[in-house]
């Protein structure tokens, strides 16, 4: 549990003697199940393993909040005395943002590794719009609704994101009082109107950072995360078998990836 007595969901499979740990983060509203992660492969290598439901996601409780989700992790890793234990964080989606925000406030890991990084929350709904591919998000969005066509009525366009339409329609409170668990007002108005943009943090952190991408992705620019790349001489890898932002079907391809990154920086056996 947090210190606020927040229940927060984490399944950590450590090993004797390691040569270090990865630490996985769900997408946006997602959970670490969806990835299945092949634990058994990491542990056979060395690494141990630490699933991370931040607060909103798995079987956590609570609402999704970046900084409070990086304080719970910091704090459940001050408790496993890690000392000079080899850390790797992956995150996929606008999660990323959190796993460099982790990274440029509680000291920094070996190795970041990004999967379709979502850097800049509220610029990602807006090239949806742009783009004219918003009605998948949409759709996602309202399931969290008990009114459901009122909110894809309201997304229509992208004039809600204007924060003086937000707030001046009350939308926040609108949304929430129609969520379950996942107060949606709340979390459209901390990812949206308020946004988090991480390009800062994926500079300082540019050194120890790999970026792994499929072949397509409609959910953010992918130019625009090939020139931070570039710019920050961040190694970028493509998984030619992936064709969209989920990497559907395809995360074996993905976690072969990711444990070749890891092995090269891990520390030896025991």
């Amino acid at each position: 549990k947090a210190p606020d007595g927040t229940l927060i969901d984490i399944k950590a499979d450590l090993v004797p003697h390691h040569r270090g740990i990865l630490v996985l983060w769900p997408c946006m509203t997602g959970s670490t199940a969806m990835y299945r992660l092949p634990v058994k492969e990491f542990n056979s290598a060395g690494i141990s393993t630490v699933q991370f439901n931040p607060r909103g996601h798995g079987e956590s409780g609570g609402q999704f909040d970046v900084e409070l989700c990086v304080s719970d992790l910091h704090q459940y890793l001050e408790t496993m005395k890690l000392h000079d234990t080899t850390l790797f964080m992956l995150g996929h989606s606008a999660v990323a943002s959190c796993v460099l925000r982790h990274g440029s406030t509680c000291g920094p890991a070996q190795k970041y590794i990004l999967v379709s990084p979502v850097l800049d929350s509220a610029g990602s709904y807006r090239h949806l719009y742009d783009t004219g591919r918003e009605d998948e998000a949409n759709l996602l969005i309202s399931a969290f609704s008990s009114e459901k066509d009122y909110m894809l009525g309201i997304l229509r366009d992208s004039r809600w994101m204007n924060r003086d339409e937000w707030e001046g329609n009350g939308y926040r409170e609108k949304f929430d009082k129609t969520s379950g668990k996942i107060l949606i007002g709340t979390l459209m108005q901390k990812l949206f109107i308020e946004g988090y943009n991480t390009f800062r943090d994926l500079e300082l952190l540019a050194e120890k950072t790999s970026i792994i991408l499929p072949v397509e992705d409609h959910w953010y620019p992918m130019d625009l995360t090939n020139s931070l790349a570039h710019k920050f001489c961040i190694p970028v890898q493509t998984i030619n078998q992936a064709k969209d932002h989920y990497f559907t079907g395809t995360w074996n391809h993905v976690w072969r990836r990711v444990l070749e990154l890891i092995i090269q920086d891990a520390n030896p056996c025991g």
